[in-house]
């Protein structure tokens, strides 16, 4: 086996953003060697940027490319005068029709890449119906997890953080485990076994490199959530089919709720806006949403197009263009056993608003939201609200408690509702309700608001404790 170099040109990184590319390079990552060759382009290189790197490529020995070659870049022609060993198709579903204005247009802008002056071979989906229509242009080998293709998936399990399958292939079976989840991860490996098997590996070797595969940054990625019993899961699905994928995915393994937080990019397709609404809407319990890249347009305006859709489902949810407190929230209601799924962005260590890309990476911002309450003992539970207190009141009595996760509010402490209260006001209470309203001669405290529990949030305190020698608000 001749053992060349690799470089992976996409994005300007080795791990790129496609699950395929990027499963493709960890099978043949065990035959080859890194180049570390700059690009600037976010997905593919204007021809004059692509050129350079291939001859850089080319002078530190590169034999193979695995690169992402867009739509727009087939109708750009930024790869014009270039041959490709193999194409590979994955699907074809909504998305850039900002730019292609109809679906049509975008199909047939897909389809170039599969004719004989770009590209030798072909490695198609046909459970794609599109992918059906370019077997006829130039060699292909065709995969499948639903009908009988030269590769095929079946016997397929889902689990939470990996799949097992079998792969028939030329009249034997091989059997796969993978540390990727969701069918259509299931696909994006079938397709990249077929790219690697027309670049001269053997069958074997694919499984063994596949095996090895880890994850793609931004794509599935399950955060360190500590030990709180809970599942955070960073995505970069940003379109209807993107979004259907990954929370069809893990409602096929979640034990308690799916919780998604999701937006849509400014300036790019509005229709699919309402249709991701109600996508969410109808694949989750509970969503939040909230501003992806607003760009030029105002957040709050795109959240409203979308909530069209989320309207017409039964699933309750919330609105918040502060992407930071859109996550937050949704971290502090979830409970043991529940997946949050941060969907639009993956990897992106920034959010673009008015022109300015402002740093934001949402595994750093999970994990500042996390160490909030360290102090704390955090259990999780489902908890009536008659017997929990507001966490602000046990921080401002310094008592120890231990609390839920999802709705910051005391579980167990050693006082009893009555004794916290009495310990804050320093004096007898006149009056205590239980539910609504603990009043001394002195104040007034809101114990339960009718928005804190459904809300998930501590906005307890209203006109709170006003004390001659005392005053406090949250």
């Amino acid at each position: 086996m001749i053992r060349p170099h690799i470089f992976i040109c996409e994005n300007g990184k080795y791990y790129p953003y496609s699950e395929t590319a990027s499963t493709i390079l960890d099978v043949l990552r065990l035959y080859c060697e890194k180049l570390d060759i700059k690009i600037l382009t976010a997905t593919t290189p204007d021809p004059i940027e692509l050129q350079y790197a291939l001859s850089e490529m080319v002078k530190k020995g590169a034999r193979w490319v695995v690169m992402e070659v867009t739509a727009h870049a087939l109708d750009l022609y930024k790869v014009k005068g270039m041959e490709f060993a193999s194409a590979g198709f994955t699907n074809l579903t909504q998305d850039h029709l900002e730019y292609f204005i109809t679906m049509e247009n975008y199909a047939l802008a897909k389809a170039k890449f599969f004719k004989s002056d770009l590209s030798k071979n072909g490695i198609i989906n046909i459970d794609d119906s599109f992918g059906k229509e370019l077997l006829n242009e130039i060699p292909c080998i065709t995969y499948s997890y639903k009908k009988q293709a030269d590769i095929f998936a079946k016997n397929v399990k889902i689990q939470g953080l990996y799949s097992t399958f079998d792969i028939e292939y030329e009249g034997k079976t091989y059997n796969l485990r993978t540390n990727t989840t969701g069918l259509f991860n299931v696909s994006n490996v079938l397709c990249a076994i077929g790219m690697c098997l027309k670049a001269g590996l053997d069958i074997e070797g694919c499984i063994k490199g596949i095996s090895a595969f880890s994850s793609v940054p931004g794509r599935f990625e399950a955060v360190d959530t500590k030990d709180l019993g809970l599942s955070v899961i960073v995505d970069y699905a940003h379109t209807p089919d993107g979004l259907e994928n990954i929370l069809s995915s893990i409602n096929q393994f979640k034990k308690g709720r799916l919780i998604c937080v999701f937006g849509c990019g400014g300036n790019r397709d509005r229709v699919k806006r309402a249709i991701m609404g109600k996508i969410a809407g109808d694949l989750s319990d509970y969503c939040v949403l909230t501003s992806d890249n607003p760009r030029f347009e105002e957040p709050e305006e795109i959240i409203n197009e979308i909530e069209q859709g989320i309207k017409e489902t039964s699933c309750p949810y919330v609105r918040n263009a502060d992407r930071f407190m859109a996550i937050k929230h949704a971290i502090e209601y979830a409970d043991k056993d529940d997946v949050v799924v941060i969907c639009g962005k993956g990897d992106e260590d920034y959010q673009e608003i008015k022109g300015q890309k402002c740093h934001m990476d949402e595994r750093e911002l999970i994990a500042d939201i996390l160490k909030e309450h360290p102090e704390y003992e955090i259990v999780h539970s489902h908890t009536s609200s008659k017997s929990a207190l507001p966490l602000w009141i046990a921080k401002k009595c310094g008592v120890p408690v231990r609390i839920s996760h999802s709705h910051n509010m005391i579980l167990e402490n050693p006082f009893s509702p009555k004794e916290i209260i009495r310990k804050i006001l320093k004096k007898p209470l006149r009056k205590v309700s239980t539910h609504n309203f603990a009043c001394s001669k002195d104040a007034a405290v809101w114990l339960y608001g009718e928005d804190c529990w459904n809300q998930g949030e501590v906005n307890i305190m209203k006109n709170a404790i006003d004390l001659d020698r005392f005053a406090f608000c949250k």
